[in-house]
């Protein structure tokens, strides 16, 4: 193993390795080495295979890089990492980062976890879905098996609530010494777009000294539009501009991360807790953040623009004072700050709970004791969902359910494949199921070619699968939604084991995709009260 740089959480190692049966939680904050230390500490104690539980894909792959180093091995060997749509893992892997969303659909396929000896659930205090649905099933799996460990990491949470659950965990927490930060307040016009604001903050900080300068911004277009408005000031004094976020390539998402130029980082709150760059002492915060919310108009989980809370503008603070005194200006005015809720809401209590309901059911664990116990209205929408769409009857799984429990999309969305393959369109179903996760491919407006926007889509998409980057501009279409869109119908032409199907009337087609389509989306099912009138009625309402 390589000399590599002693960090805080060093000296906690033993004691996190040794865990007693209840399992661990470590506190600790960002930069003191908790993501990259633990688990390798935990597969050389004897405890792995070791899973890692990751909140993004960007932290995922990054972190599992970061540990194949200072482990001195090639990554994808003893260490590796496996996300949606790319994994380098192997039969030698002692330590594998993941999401948690890939965790559980590794748990629906083996509910045993046989080769899987601890499971580390990293940056709990985000309180997502997908990491509170893992950690209950653990704690059953745990209970069950008797030999798998737990170890809950966070850099801000209250430990003991989550050892009380584990039946009495050990709290390990660490300190760091933290540098004073300028905490300021912008004092711009409130008219200002938000990329004129970053760039305003961005002048004040470059004339105040050395040092990398970190942005946070609520997501990819934001970061595209303050690129270009703090490039010639970076330019003038001899910063690089870096974006962060889970979009770019690794190539890119190094540079951002691990440069050795002075920089302007502008990223997504990926660089919040979960990877940490070296010499910020600089931090803007716009205050904002996207959280996967509920839209009761689409019926399915949509990013929506928020404030964030106090604890988040805290740790972005933070961030300033890692290495030294540092300075956050903050993108909005201190009333605002004093008015946002303490903490982010936990996922739960927000969340659509169609498809993790169809797990549990799938895993025969709906009575699954929670960490924190969602809405029962929540629960009873869901399961009233799922009896819709044919996936659950009498509280048991359908096989229809089974099959849907394969697919790694929405459970209304799985309803719109499946019917496609039994209406002999499977490959557009599959096309059209990527096309309302993922969002349009089309970057302007276009005039209407069939009575379906989804199938007018899909239309495209067939047309242009193949077309060039720049065949792509001149037909108005966004190349990046379009290979993303690509990625998630090989995905579940994979999963659904779609097969080739013969030439078939275009009408009809459009016909069979619009019938499955409201198959997934039976609730919303409506006609309008009069012609041409805005009111709806629901079906069954």
């Amino acid at each position: 193993m390589p000399d590599v740089l002693r960090l805080p959480i060093d000296e906690h190692l033993g004691a996190i390795s040794s865990i007693p049966p209840q399992g661990a939680v470590v506190v600790a904050p960002p930069g003191t080495g908790k993501s990259t230390r633990v688990p390798p500490a935990l597969a050389r104690a004897g405890r792995g295979p070791v899973w890692v539980l990751e909140p993004r894909r960007l932290a995922a792959r990054m972190l599992a890089t970061r540990v194949a180093e200072e482990w001195g091995c090639r990554l994808g060997a003893e260490v590796g990492y496996e996300v949606r749509f790319e994994r380098k893992t192997s039969s030698r892997s002692k330590v594998v980062f993941m999401t948690a969303g890939l965790f559980l659909r590794k748990l629906v396929a083996d509910p045993g976890l046989a080769n899987v000896g601890c499971v580390v659930l990293d940056e709990f205090h985000e309180r997502q879905l997908d990491s509170d649905l893992a950690l209950c099933l653990c704690r059953a799996l745990r209970d069950r098996r008797g030999d798998l460990d737990i170890v809950v990491m966070s850099a801000t949470m209250d430990p003991l609530p989550v050892a009380e659950y584990l039946g009495g965990a050990r709290i390990v927490e660490t300190e760091v010494r933290s540098h004073p930060v300028d905490v300021r307040y912008m004092a711009g016009d409130a008219s200002w777009k938000l990329e004129q604001k970053v760039a305003s903050a961005a002048r004040e900080l470059v004339a105040d000294g050395n040092g990398n300068i970190l942005v946070f911004l609520p997501g990819k277009r934001e970061i595209e539009r303050a690129q270009g408005a703090v490039a010639p000031i970076a330019e003038r004094n001899g910063l690089a501009v870096t974006p962060l976020h889970g979009q770019l390539d690794s190539a890119a998402q190094d540079r951002a991360v691990r440069s050795k130029e002075r920089r302007i980082v502008l990223a997504t709150n990926v660089a919040e807790t979960s990877v940490t760059i070296d010499d910020v002492v600089g931090v803007i915060d716009s205050g904002l953040a996207r959280t996967a919310r509920h839209s009761p108009w689409t019926a399915l989980p949509q990013l929506t623009l928020q404030p964030i809370s106090r604890a988040s503008a805290d740790q972005r603070a933070g961030r300033a004072g890692r290495t030294r005194p540092g300075t956050c200006i903050r993108l909005y005015q201190h009333g605002e700050y004093s008015s946002r809720p303490a903490t982010t809401a936990p996922e739960i209590s927000r969340a659509d709970l169609a498809g993790p309901l169809l797990s549990l059911i799938g895993l025969g664990r709906a009575d699954l004791a929670w960490f924190e116990a969602p809405p029962a209205a929540a629960v009873d929408a869901a399961r009233a969902l799922l009896e819709r769409l044919l996936f659950v009857a009498d509280g048991s799984i359908t096989a229809a359910g089974r099959k849907a429990l394969a697919l790694p999309v929405h459970p209304r969305l799985a309803r719109v494949v499946a019917d496609g393959i039994e209406s002999g369109i499977g490959a557009s179903a599959c096309a059209a199921a990527a096309v309302v996760e993922n969002g349009p491919i089309t970057a302007m407006a276009r005039e209407a070619t069939s009575d379906s926007d989804i199938v007018d889509e899909v239309e495209l998409l067939d047309e242009y699968i193949g077309a060039s980057p720049r065949e792509l501009r001149g037909a108005g279409l966004d190349a990046r939604a379009l290979s993303e869109v690509k990625k998630v119908v090989r995905q579940l032409l994979s999963a659904a084991r779609v097969k080739p199907t013969g030439e078939i009337d275009p009408d009809e087609r459009s016909r069979l995709l619009r019938k499955a389509l409201c198959a997934g989306f039976v609730d919303r099912v409506c006609r309008r009260r009069r012609p041409g009138g805005p009111e709806l009625a629901l079906a069954g309402v």
